[in-house]
C-alpha cells in the first residue's frame, strides 16, 4: 500500500472513531465518524472532573447522537500537514490570537447553530406511561361492567320467583369477584404509576439537583420501555455532553494559565540561554511524559543544535543538522508523521534507538524566518493529537517572538558597541569591559597601538587603502589574541589590547607575535607596508580606565620619539615626565 498525505483529527489519546454516525467534512477531505465519547487528547486529567466512560455504557448509541453537535465543530487549523496512509488532505490549526499575543491556544469549539425547529438528535421511540395505566383502568371498568351485567342476568332469572335469599346470593357471587378483580386492576395501575412515573421522576429530580450543585457525574441509570425512561436516558446523555464540554473548558483554561506563565517567564529572560531554560520547563509543562526537544540555529548560523528538551524524559534525538534539512522548516508549518516506517515519512525519523515512532515537528520562526523546530515523538502510528500540536504551536510562537526580540536587541547592542569599519568593539564597549575588570579586581596588561605615519598612507594612496590597512591590522589582532583577551578600536588609527591575568613580560611577547603577524599579513596583501608602535602598562598604575590609558599613552608617545615601530613599557614616572603636571594629548 502506498502511503499518502492526509488530514486527521484524532490522535493516540482520542477514542476510535465509530461508524454509527458519519459526519461529512469539507469537500475533498475524508469522512470522519463521531466518536462514542469525545475527549481532549494530550492534556492531563483535570482534578474534580469525573470520568464519563460509565455514561457511555449507560446511554449507548443515543449518546453518540447527543454529542453530534460537538463533533461537527470546525476541524483543526489551516497549516498542519498530517502525513498518513491511505488518504490525502490538509488540515489547519487555528491559533485564535495574533502572532504577537502571549496566548495562541486553539479556541474552545462550540456547536454550530441549528435552524429553528430542527432537533439535534433523534428522539427515542418509547411507550408512554399513560398507555399502560389507561389499559388497566379500562380493564377494571370492563370487569365492573361485566359484573353488573352478570348481576342483571342473574336477577332476571329470579323475576318469577320469590326466593330473595337465593337472588342475593347469586348476585353477590357475581359482583364480589368482579369488584375484587377491579380493585386488583386498580392497585396494579397505581403500582405501575409509582414504578414507571413517581420513582423515575424522583430519581430525575435527584440528578437535576446534583447537576445544579456541580456534580456532573450524577446519572439516573434508568433503562426501560417508557417515554419517562427515554427522558432519563436523554438527560444522562445531556449531562455527559456537558461534562465533556466542561472538561474541555477547564483544560483550555488550564493551558491558558500555563501559557501566560510561559510567556511571562520568557519575557523575564535576559538572554537566549535563559530563554532556553524556560523552553526546558515549558516542554515539561506541555506534556511531562513525552520526549520533546527544541532544535535551534544560533544567530547568523544555519546549523541546528539541541538547546532545550523535556528534562524528565530522554531526548528524541533528531539527527537533523541544517535548517534546510528539516521538512517542517522547509514547509514553514507543523507536520505530523503517523509512522517513521511509512514511505513518505521524514528520513530523519528512521533508525532511532527506541524503534519506530510517530512524530510532530513545529517550526520556530524569528522575524518571519524559520530558525528552529520543536520536535516530539510518540508511539508508532499513534501520533500526538491536535491539542498537543496546538500547544506546541503556541510555544513555538512565544519562543519565536522572544528570541526575535532578544536577537534584535543584541544586534542593536552590537551595532552601538562595534566599530563598523573593522568590526572590533568601539571605545564605548572597551570602557565598559575595563570598568568590569577593575570592579572585579582582575589584574590586566593594557597595550595601546598606533599605526605609524597613517596620515601619510592616506594622503599617498587614498582613504580606501587606509581603510584596508585598518581592517588588515584588526584581523591580525583577532588572530593573535586569546579567547578572554579584549581588543578594540579606540579611534582613528589607535587600537587597544587588554590581557587579563597576564604579566608585563608575557604581554610583550604577545605583542611581538602581533608584530610578526602584521609583517606576514602585509607580505601576502596588496596593502602597502606600514608599521605600528605600542605602549604597554599594567592595571596597577591607575585606579580607573582613564588613568591606565594615560600611562599607556605615555609609552606610545615614547615609542614614537624613539623612531616608531617600537614597543615601550610605561609607568607613572614615564607618564609624569612625558605629560608633566598637565593632561595628556587625549584629554
Amino acid at each position: 500500500m502506498v502511503d499518502r498525505v492526509t488530514a486527521r483529527a484524532d490522535g493516540p489519546d482520542e477514542p476510535a472513531r465509530s461508524s454509527a454516525a458519519p459526519v461529512p467534512r469539507s469537500e475533498g477531505s475524508a469522512l470522519v465518524s463521531v466518536p462514542d465519547v469525545p475527549d481532549v487528547p494530550d492534556v492531563p486529567d483535570v482534578p474534580d472532573v469525573p470520568d464519563t466512560s460509565a455514561a457511555a455504557d449507560l446511554v449507548g448509541p443515543h449518546r453518540e447522537a447527543s454529542l453530534r453537535d460537538d463533533e461537527e465543530m470546525p476541524g483543526p487549523p489551516p497549516g498542519v500537514v498530517h502525513v498518513r496512509d491511505e488518504l490525502i488532505g490538509l488540515r489547519s490549526l487555528p491559533t485564535g490570537a495574533s502572532p504577537s499575543a502571549h496566548m495562541v491556544d486553539p479556541p474552545v469549539p462550540l456547536a454550530a447553530a441549528r435552524p429553528a425547529g430542527e432537533q439535534s438528535h433523534h428522539m427515542l421511540e418509547r411507550r408512554p406511561v399513560s398507555r399502560s395505566v389507561h389499559t388497566l383502568s379500562i380493564a377494571a371498568g370492563v370487569v365492573i361492567g361485566l359484573g353488573a351485567l352478570a348481576s342483571v342476568v342473574v336477577g332476571a332469572s329470579f323475576v318469577d320467583r320469590s326466593d330473595l335469599p337465593a337472588f342475593l346470593v347469586g348476585s353477590a357471587a357475581v359482583i364480589v369477584p368482579a369488584v375484587v378483580v377491579a380493585a386488583v386492576l386498580l392497585a396494579m395501575a397505581r403500582g405501575r404509576l409509582r414504578h414507571q412515573l413517581d420513582d423515575p421522576v424522583q430519581r430525575l429530580r435527584g440528578v437535576v439537583a446534583s447537576v445544579r450543585d456541580g456534580d456532573l457525574s450524577a446519572r439516573s441509570e434508568i433503562d426501560g420501555p417508557t417515554d419517562i425512561d427515554a427522558l432519563a436516558e436523554e438527560l444522562d446523555a445531556a449531562v455527559g455532553a456537558v461534562q465533556v464540554h466542561v472538561r474541555r473548558l477547564r483544560q483550555h483554561a488550564e493551558w491558558g494559565a500555563q501559557s501566560r506563565m510561559i510567556f511571562e517567564a520568557l519575557d523575564l529572560a535576559e538572554g537566549e540561554a535563559e530563554a532556553h531554560e524556560v523552553a526546558d520547563q515549558a516542554l515539561a509543562i506541555v506534556d511531562p511524559d513525552r520526549r520533546a526537544e527544541l532544535l535551534l540555529a544560533p544567530h547568523g548560523s544555519t546549523e541546528l543544535t539541541e538547546v532545550a528538551r523535556n528534562r524528565s524524559q530522554p531526548s528524541p534525538g533528531c539527527p537533523v543538522e541544517e535548517v534546510s534539512a528539516c521538512v517542517a522548516i522547509r514547509r514553514a508549518q507543523p507536520v505530523v508523521f503517523d509512522s517513521s516506517e511509512s514511505i513518505n515519512s521524514c528520513p530523519k525519523l528512521r533508525g532511532r534507538p527506541y524503534g519506530a515512532c510517530s512524530a510532530v515537528c513545529v517550526p520556530v520562526s524569528v522575524a518571519g524566518r524559520p530558525v528552529g523546530v520543536l520536535h516530539t515523538v510518540a508511539e508508532d502510528r499513534r501520533p500526538p493529537g491536535e491539542r498537543l500540536v496546538g500547544q506546541l504551536a503556541t510555544l513555538s510562537t512565544q519562543l519565536g517572538n522572544r528570541l526575535g526580540a532578544l536577537r534584535a536587541l543584541e544586534t542593536s547592542r552590537l551595532e552601538a558597541a562595534t566599530d563598523k569599519l573593522t568590526g572590533l568593539p568601539n571605545r564605548r564597549l572597551l570602557e565598559s569591559q575595563l570598568a568590569s575588570l577593575i570592579e572585579r579586581s582582575t589584574p590586566f596588561v593594557l597595550v595601546l597601538a598606533d599605526l605609524d605615519n597613517f596620515k601619510r598612507l592616506n594622503d599617498s594612496f587614498g582613504h580606501e587603502i587606509g581603510d584596508r590597512a585598518l581592517q588588515l591590522f584588526a584581523q591580525v589582532l583577532r588572530d593573535k589574541v586569546r579567547g578572554n583577551d579584549v581588543i578594540a578600536r579606540l579611534g582613528g588609527e589607535e587600537f587597544v589590547l587588554v590581557y587579563p591575568n597576564m604579566t608585563v613580560a608575557t604581554s610583550i611577547e604577545a605583542v611581538e607575535r602581533v608584530r610578526d603577524g602584521l609583517t606576514q599579513s602585509l607580505a601576502v596583501s596588496t596593502v602597502p607596508e606600514f608599521t605600528c608602535s605600542f605602549g604597554i602598562t599594567h592595571s596597577s598604575v591607575g585606579r580607573d580606565a582613564d588613568a591606565i590609558l594615560r600611562v599607556a599613552d605615555a609609552g606610545l608617545m615614547r615609542a614614537k620619539e624613539l623612531g616608531r615601530d617600537q614597543v615601550v613599557y610605561a609607568d607613572e614616572t614615564l607618564a609624569a615626565r612625558i605629560f608633566g603636571d598637565g593632561d595628556d594629548r587625549r584629554r
